[in-house]
């Protein structure tokens, strides 16, 4: 029994161009439209206007006039299904009540199961479950190999992309440079900012584009990579007791090899009646290079950070700012972004949230007086 059919209805919109020039477009939207109609304003400007309408923020004047098309069209749809459904009521006289209570029966189960509390394990979990148990099992070298693999791949293209945006900056600085020295000639400062905004334009287009093309690879790689680790758990691993060809307890012989020129071993002793006892080293070494997604076998990374994850040993690198800053470190910040985040966000978003808790705790006053006056 379908109670609702869709129809196809053609989006109309009149708008000015990046030349000031009158433009229409027509889009095609499949009705009843269930979707974010934000996210459906921005799908029309990328694929019927020109790139540059997207910087200037042409999906929110969209958006007032596709709501209006979208809450009108969804409206009379359903308007007529409604008289519809009335008039084939009318026509077949006494109604099943048997097929109408199955139907009824039927989606109120559907929709029950889709928006229902989950009962059980999230996908969180279970990854976190199955990563846990492959780390401490002879599958370890195989995760690790994968890793440096697709950190292999985000770096190449990160690179292959920095390269691009610098050979076009260059291109730009002499095209600026050769036009400069006609200025007064026969070219105008006129023409020059026009260049100049012409070239911001192109320069804002093609990083969006690669930042748009890394952010995507990450995404396919984290999918592929969680699928990866939870096909490889099935019922009868998860209830074997493998142990680890690398115990928590020795990660820290991983990176003695670096031979640090200065370093500190002691412990403490944590606790005013129930004593806990932490081993804590301290070594002079270069963040970067511990940190590498690039990492070696005798790296900061890898089965260190591993062997920790989902567990109660976990380890990590305090990196010292100076005082009122919350900016990190440029080399580390970009290491980070070389590879694909499995467990957690980008760095990028890590820090946005930190400076965000910052911002907060600054200035708490200023926002209760603000929820007071609203």
């Amino acid at each position: 029994m379908e109670l609702e059919p869709s129809k196809v209805v053609d989006f109309h919109y009149e708008y000015k161009n990046v030349d000031d020039k009158p433009a229409k477009l027509v889009y095609a939207i499949e009705i009843p439209y269930r979707g974010s109609v934000a996210e459906l304003s921005h799908q029309i400007v990328t694929a019927r206007m020109d790139p540059i309408m997207q910087f200037l923020k042409a999906d929110r004047e969209l958006l007032g006039v596709l709501q209006k098309f979208v809450e009108r069209e969804n409206q009379a749809f359903y308007d007529d299904r409604d008289e519809m459904l009335l008039e084939k009521f009318r026509s077949n006289g006494t109604p099943n009540v048997d097929t109408l209570a199955l139907d009824v029966e039927k989606l109120y189960r559907e929709e029950h199961l889709e928006f229902a509390e989950r009962i059980g394990p999230t996908d969180e979990e279970i990854f976190a479950q199955s990563y846990h148990q492959l780390v401490h099992s002879s599958l370890l070298p195989e995760i690790l190999n994968k890793e440096r693999e697709y950190a292999r791949t985000i770096a190449s293209l990160s690179t292959q992309m920095t390269q691009q945006i610098n050979t076009m900056n260059t291109l730009h600085q002499e095209e600026i440079e050769a036009k400069l020295k006609l200025l007064d000639i026969s070219i105008t400062p006129e023409n020059i900012n026009h260049m100049l905004a012409k070239q911001y334009g192109m320069q804002n287009m093609i990083r969006k584009q690669c930042e748009s093309e890394l952010e995507s690879t990450r995404g396919h790689q984290k999918h592929e990579y969680r699928h990866w680790v939870t096909q490889h758990v099935d019922e009868s691993f998860l209830g074997q007791s493998t142990e680890s060809p690398t115990q928590i307890g020795n990660r820290w012989s991983m990176i003695s090899a670096q031979t640090p020129s200065m370093e500190e071993s002691f412990t403490i002793h944590l606790g005013s009646q129930l004593k806990h006892m932490h081993n804590i080293r301290i070594l002079s070494a270069r963040v970067a290079d511990l940190c590498s997604p690039l990492y070696g076998e005798g790296s900061f990374g890898g089965p260190n950070v591993a062997l920790g994850l989902y567990s109660s040993s976990l380890c990590g690198i305090v990196v010292l700012t100076p005082s009122g800053t919350i900016s990190p470190d440029r080399e580390l910040r970009r290491n980070a972004n070389l590879s694909t985040e499995f467990h957690f966000e980008q760095i990028d978003r890590q820090i946005e949230r930190i400076q965000e808790d910052l911002r907060n705790l600054q200035h708490p006053a200023g926002q209760a007086g603000a929820d007071i006056s609203g």
